[in-house]
């Protein structure tokens, strides 16, 4: 009986993470959509790059839409519909380094890698941190992809040390995250075992 009660809790909690969690996902979402938005029209060189720059937002911005109208039609999303709007934005996040080269910087020296670290701070946030380990391996696969195989690639210039950096923060990030996440459920424990 004890163990059939603490996975019902288990459960109960994980639904209610990713409950309260969808809207630190809208947030995320807005703030990439937001500062891609800022940073094309920054270095933009005519109003056709703008077009063309835009064009991989718009499924962002239609998939947050989405989110964001269910989450005020208290219709929220479950954790499957996360997982994947999340893999969706891996993609976009990556398209976008790869695609949008504001002033020519490519590859490595492409400013919109900063867009991956709002999206795996959230879903730090909201899951558990296996999934959060790999979810966070899967951005660093894909951005190191994109630094290798797009030029001026990788050289041993001080590139290499950037990279490490950029990827030690993206998992220091992570893991922060997920601390957090530790820290909050406990609390929620401690709290409703006072309660009871």
């Amino acid at each position: 009986m004890t163990n059939e009660l603490i996975s019902q809790v288990s459960q109960d909690d994980e639904l209610e993470d990713v409950f309260y969690g969808q809207i630190v996902f809208i947030g995320a979402r807005w703030f990439v959509i937001i500062g891609a938005m800022f940073l094309t029209l920054w270095h933009a060189e005519s109003v056709k790059a703008v077009k063309v720059n835009l064009a991989p937002l718009a499924f962002l911005i239609a998939a947050n839409f989405f989110l964001h109208a269910r989450y005020l039609m208290d219709l929220p999303a479950n954790a499957t519909l996360l997982k994947l709007a999340s893999a969706l934005d891996l993609v976009i996040i990556t398209l976008i380094v790869l695609f949008l080269n504001p002033g020519g910087l490519t590859g490595i020296n492409n400013p919109f890698f900063v867009f991956y670290y709002p999206v795996v701070l959230a879903f730090s946030l909201v899951f558990t941190r296996q999934r959060t380990i790999v979810y966070t391996a899967a951005a660093i696969l894909m951005y190191a992809a994109v630094c290798l195989l797009r030029a001026p690639g990788i050289h041993l210039n001080g590139d290499e040390e950037l990279f490490g950096i950029r990827m030690v923060t993206l998992l220091g990030t992570a893991l922060l995250g997920t601390m957090y996440w530790r820290i909050q459920r406990a609390r929620r424990a401690a709290a409703g075992a006072l309660s009871i």
